[in-house]
């Protein structure tokens, strides 16, 4: 194995922006693509998004096959979370609470990918809309970064930050790629609120972000992308 790639994407519960929920829609974007693992956030529904008695994290997943991992978080009016689907195994799944604000729980989902001759810790997340709780989730997410420093890892998500602030900077430091692309709103994107994050694999190669009709009318968000040669 030479490469490894990533996908990651906000499919804000299948609501596309046309306002309807369409699980189809996002399905057959996710299999027209071919990567080594993707990280969704926003699977499932919450409020008046998405329907309350279909299983989307079943549905993408029948589609793209692979090891899957969901990390659900309920509240009263939501039942939703990240998910990680991958082509090779998974191990040491976990998933880190990173607190909850106006109602909805966040959370860093974690897994070992077993590569052949290699492990890559995989981080999927969605971060908060408040300033302060992004930080202190940020904050969170750096003591786990450095109390691991020699693994091979990557950090994708929506961070939800409109700019590149201190603490996104910071963080930034701990990884040798990071993503600048611009992916929100989707129709004409302005802010940098999905990022991929990583180190201890090998250089990128290809990344960015995917703004062809498939993605742009399924979700609020852009995907973003990245491929990388496998180091030594």
């Amino acid at each position: 194995m030479r490469s490894f790639s990533l996908f990651c994407w906000n499919i804000h519960s299948c609501v596309g922006r046309d306002g309807k929920c369409d699980p189809d829609r996002v399905r057959h974007a996710l299999g027209s693509m071919d990567f080594d693992v993707y990280c969704l956030q926003e699977v499932g529904w919450q409020l008046h998004r998405g329907t309350r008695d279909f299983d989307q994290f079943r549905h993408l997943a029948d589609e793209i096959r692979g090891h899957a991992y969901q990390s659900l978080t309920r509240s009263r009016g939501a039942q939703f979370g990240n998910f990680i689907i991958s082509r090779y195994p998974l191990e040491a799944t976990q998933t880190v609470k990173l607190g909850r604000r106006w109602g909805v729980p966040r959370c860093l989902q974690i897994a070992d990918m077993v590569l052949p001759k290699k492990r890559v810790t995989v981080m999927n997340t969605h971060l908060g809309l408040d300033p302060l709780e992004r930080l202190k989730q940020m904050n969170r997410i750096a003591e786990y970064v450095r109390a691991n420093p020699d693994q091979a890892r990557i950090l994708c998500g929506d961070f939800n930050t409109l700019r590149n602030g201190v603490a996104v900077k910071d963080l930034g430091k701990l990884f040798e790629y990071h993503s600048s692309s611009r992916t929100f709103p989707a129709r004409r994107p302005a802010l940098q609120l999905d990022r991929i994050f990583a180190t201890g694999i090998g250089a990128c190669k290809e990344g960015g972000i995917l703004r062809d009709t498939r993605f742009r009318e399924a979700s609020d968000h852009l995907p973003v992308f990245a491929r990388f040669e496998i180091a030594a």
